[in-house]
């Protein structure tokens, strides 16, 4: 059993769970992750739910700029978003095990054949990795193929 005690002003607030992580949870707004590089700020995430990845926030003066999945696709929404170069240089160090997207912008699509069909807020049931741009067009247009 864990327990965090966190103090508002006058109040003092304690929280006693069972969750390994609950402490980072309850005080990730009060400090906003370890330094990173420069004003940037990092915190790190374990999965939390099936499909899911470990996943890092990064922040900037207490707004959230981005967050990132391990394998380097968007999290929480985080797509076409451009990482500063100190910062994905400071993630390549500190985090050696996580690959960063192409160019340094999150789900990047160079050329037609790396077009993938991002699966965050869709309802489609199964993904087809990759799709030919045609292909991801008539799924994306709802056509057909006459």
């Amino acid at each position: 059993m864990k327990r965090v005690a966190i103090q508002f002003g006058n109040y003092i607030l304690f929280v006693h769970s069972d969750d390994p992580d609950m402490d980072v949870m309850l005080t990730e707004a009060q400090h906003r992750g370890q330094p990173l590089a420069g004003p940037y700020r990092v915190i790190k995430h374990p999965a939390r739910v099936a499909r899911s990845q470990n996943h890092l926030h990064v922040y900037k003066k207490q707004n959230e700029l981005f967050a990132l999945n391990q394998d380097g696709t968007a999290h929480d929404r985080s797509h076409g978003v451009r990482i500063p170069n100190d910062v994905a240089a400071a993630i390549r160090r500190q985090y050696p095990d996580w690959i960063g997207p192409q160019n340094n912008v999150i789900d990047c699509i160079d050329t037609p054949d790396q077009v993938a069909l991002l699966m965050e807020g869709n309802s489609v049931k199964e993904v087809v990795d990759p799709l030919s741009f045609r292909d991801w067009l008539l799924l994306v247009e709802g056509g057909d193929e006459s």
